[in-house]
């Protein structure tokens, strides 16, 4: 047997070793660089890998230096990274910034840090088991004394090495009975019955006790509540494109024409295609003639802001767009132009023209199936210009009325033909009212306004005699412009606190205009003499406003509708149509009621909206009055103080769109650490990103969303709440109320949250509901207390929850909990 002194593990007492301890340069740059790439991975990376854990000295004060900019919020590359060292005196010993600047360059990219970090802190782990074992080799060769105590320590210190980087996980039964105690001797000295963060409705609360720390809290709810078109709406789209809403639905992204705060149409994008199942619809027709088909949840833009279609009368007045100049770039043959036109007003067809008319869905069409092609929404301007005016040649005519008011006829026996030419006519400014003739049969255009007899001679063409078109519009010049309703004056009055009479005289007006409504040029005039922004955007809207005459119940039918993010709004039919309340209150109530630091996550609206909206539910102002400035001077009091009150809380939004689940983790510690923030809101979980590409289904991404959610609430020790949609599961039943089985995409989301609630509005499926303005909260699950059905009473227009009064209660109450 080989002397032990002559093994090359055993060296004598006082020898070094020659050889180089373990380690790996190439995994420590891989893993500095890999940092440089992205910071965000140094929430996994500072968990398994301490400074001491490098084995070059350079990347030791690199990495104290990458942890100490990371820890103070800053960005970490390059250049701040050489500034740091550069203070600290540092630079020059790791190497310079050319040094830094290669370890950026050595990485393509950050995948496979965690590999690279595992790789450093086992070598570690190696070089401290050396460091240790030759200590305990030198000890042997001195004189133990106490041979049990050196074994014991010996253990101990082996045994660290092996649990170095390990994080523990458990807790012994005495630790965690000591912790419970001391939360319940501190609950009992409060004597509160609300122990966690309270949501401020007292039934809930009574039931939760509050949100708890470490809970994963789920509210989930229908997309839209309601707030849909019928399948057939069709929606225009910044490229000239017309789809039905349903087509919008299957194709699954568009870019709709929006309406702004300052009332002007632009492009926006759509962010979410929703299908909301059969729900009962209601046709609304305006004096023009436009028809909308929508649930009477479904909101249009009044003088007095968005207000649901089940709120709105005949006599009332909503917004369509003046003028829709959104065209395409396609393009027809000159010849296939003139041959469209003469084929859809009903032309005979020549046997050589039976192809184009096949080609075009044309053949075989009776007169009142005749229309426009759909690929003519995205002609060229000038193509569609030519196209109206072949089409006006065919089966228009100049007309002059009883008064000698001139006015322009296009008479076809096809509905949707003359729709189709009534929006196209649109996109050049002409306005044109449309006449359904009795039976179905017989349906006329009318332009008669002014300004669009000029554009439609203008933009289109007349086919007239040339002195016949310069004495119509010689006449037409003289026509007023679109009226504004007469309910401004209540808005005029209201804001200036003056009389009619007095505002007319101040702004040089007719008195007697008081009595009528008024033109856009009258309230331009007007805004400028009382220096009023809000009735200055009214004058120059790119809106009408049309008066209702009817509304009338069409029963079931597939109802659709589109996230807007933002304006949440988009044109429908040429109407200006509107498209996640609960948690705002929640959030304000914690905020400034009890001074808990709020986090909420807004994936779908912009932060600026979110603050209107918070800022409108606060103050109890209507949203359609601080979009228009139309507000009283209560209003604004009101309104200056609940900014006041808003700015001092501690709330903090983030807006960024697809939040991806590693991005957002790093930004919850973030606040923790910085912040203390007791409560997180997301809104909402669907529209979350997992942290890899190739993740499997959506089913299963959504599962790892939902299990990092609960995570994080126990790893940071707060309540998390997530807002939630719903499958179209809850519309094939008869009672509406949604259950957990409904949770959309996966049942992950039931497993991993402490409490799901639902959010249920009778009204929205019931129209003549006995619980109108009443929503209820309802529990499905609530892992450690009882379920129940809290009732609350809903304020659409400010888009406010509150505490249900006692006078409002029904019969069956709050019972079921």
């Amino acid at each position: 047997m080989a002397n032990a002194t002559d093994s090359k593990w055993s060296p004598q007492p006082g020898s070094q070793e020659l050889r180089t301890p373990p380690h790996n340069d190439e995994a420590e740059r891989s893993l500095l660089g890999s940092i440089f790439l992205d910071n965000r991975v140094l929430d996994e990376v500072s968990s398994l890998v301490q400074p001491e854990d490098f084995y070059r000295e350079s990347h030791r004060h690199i990495f104290r230096a990458i942890l100490a900019l990371h820890s103070r919020g800053d960005v970490v590359d390059v250049i701040t990274l050489a500034d740091y060292l550069q203070a600290e005196q540092l630079l020059d010993a790791i190497g310079g910034p050319n040094f830094l600047a290669r370890l950026s360059q050595d990485v393509p990219s950050a995948a496979h840090v965690t590999y690279y970090a595992t790789i450093v802190s086992r070598k570690a782990s190696l070089r401290n088991f050396i460091t240790t074992a030759h200590a305990l080799v030198d000890e042997c060769y001195n004189d133990v004394t106490d041979f049990e105590a050196f074994m014991d320590t010996a253990e101990s210190k082996l045994f660290a090495i092996t649990q170095a980087g390990v994080k523990k996980n458990y807790s012994t039964m005495r630790e965690v009975i000591k912790e419970a105690f001391a939360q319940i001797e501190a609950l009992y000295q409060k004597a509160e019955q609300v122990t966690g963060v309270p949501s401020g409705f007292i039934d809930l609360d009574e039931i939760t006790a509050g949100w708890q720390p470490s809970d994963l809290i789920i509210l989930a709810a229908r997309p839209a509540m309601g707030k849909c078109l019928s399948a057939s709406a069709r929606v225009l789209l910044a490229n000239g494109d017309y789809p039905t809403i349903e087509e919008l639905f299957l194709r699954g992204h568009a870019s709709p024409v929006t309406l702004t705060n300052a009332l002007r149409l632009e492009e926006t994008q759509a962010c979410g295609f929703l299908d909301d199942g059969l729900k009962p619809v209601w046709r609304v027709t305006t004096r023009l003639g436009r028809q909308l088909e929508a649930t009477q949840i479904h909101p249009l833009l009044t003088l007095d802001g968005w207000s649901s279609l089940g709120n709105l009368a005949p006599g009332n007045r909503i917004a369509l767009p003046r003028e829709l100049s959104f065209f395409g770039s396609s393009q027809l043959a000159p010849e296939h132009i003139t041959l469209l036109a003469a084929l859809v007003t009903g032309a005979t067809l020549r046997a050589e023209d039976e192809h184009f008319a096949r080609e075009f869905g044309l053949w075989g069409c009776t007169p009142t199936e005749l229309c426009l092609p759909d690929e003519v929404m995205t002609l060229r301007r000038e193509q569609l210009a030519q196209l109206l005016s072949r089409l006006l040649a065919h089966a228009g005519e100049l007309r002059q009325g009883e008064q000698d008011e001139p006015s322009f006829v296009f008479t076809t026996a096809s509905v949707r033909l003359a729709e189709q030419v009534s929006h196209l006519l649109l996109r050049f400014g002409v306005i044109a009212s449309i006449h359904r003739g009795e039976r179905g049969i017989g349906h006329t255009l009318r332009v008669s306004l002014g300004a669009s007899l000029q554009a439609l001679a203008r933009e289109v063409g007349i086919h007239e005699a040339s002195d016949k078109v310069l004495e119509v519009l010689s006449s037409a010049s003289a026509q007023d412009e679109e009226e504004i309703p007469q309910e401004i004056w209540a808005h005029i009055t209201q804001r200036s606190g003056l009389e009619p009479a007095v505002v007319l005289e101040r702004a040089g007006l007719d008195a007697r205009l008081a009595e009528r409504a008024l033109t856009r040029a009258q309230l331009e005039r007007i805004a400028h003499t009382l220096q009023n922004p809000g009735l200055m955007v009214v004058a120059n809207a790119q809106v009408i406003w049309d008066e209702i005459v009817s509304i009338e119940s069409l029963g079931l039918r597939q109802v659709y509708d589109i996230s807007i993010p933002e304006t949440h709004n988009f044109v429908a039919n040429d109407v200006c149509v509107h498209n996640t309340a609960l948690t705002l209150n929640m959030v304000a109530h914690a905020a400034i009621e009890r001074k808990v630091p709020v986090a909420f996550f807004s994936l779908e609206m912009a932060n600026v909206q979110l603050a209107i909206r918070m800022l409108c539910s606060e103050a109890r102002v209507d949203q359609g009055k601080l979009r228009t400035g139309r507000m009283s001077e209560q209003e604004w009091a009101r309104l200056i103080k609940a900014a006041g009150t808003l700015s001092d809380a501690p709330i903090f939004l983030d807006d960024t769109p697809a939040l991806p689940l590693m991005e957002f983790r790093s930004k919850v510690r973030l606040l923790k650490a910085e912040q203390d923030i007791g409560i997180i809101f997301i809104d909402y979980l669907q529209l979350m990103k997992a942290r890899g590409a190739n993740i499997g289904s959506r089913e299963q991404e959504i599962s790892e969303i939902s299990r990092n959610l609960k995570g994080i609430a126990k790893e940071l020790n707060v309540p998390v709440i997530a807002l939630a949609q719903l499958n179209r599961g809850v519309e094939s039943r008869a009672d509406k109320r949604p259950m957990n089985s409904d949770l959309r995409e996966s049942g992950a989301i039931e497993q991993d949250a402490d409490i799901i609630s639902f959010i249920y509005r009778d009204e929205v499926y019931n129209p003549e509901s006995e619980d109108k303005g009443i929503a209820e909260i309802i529990l499905g699950k609530h892992r450690n207390g009882s379920l129940g059905t809290v009732r609350l009473r809903f304020f659409g227009q400010y888009t406010r929850f509150d505490n249900l009064a006692p006078d409002m209660e029904g019969a069956g109450g709050n019972a079921g909990f």
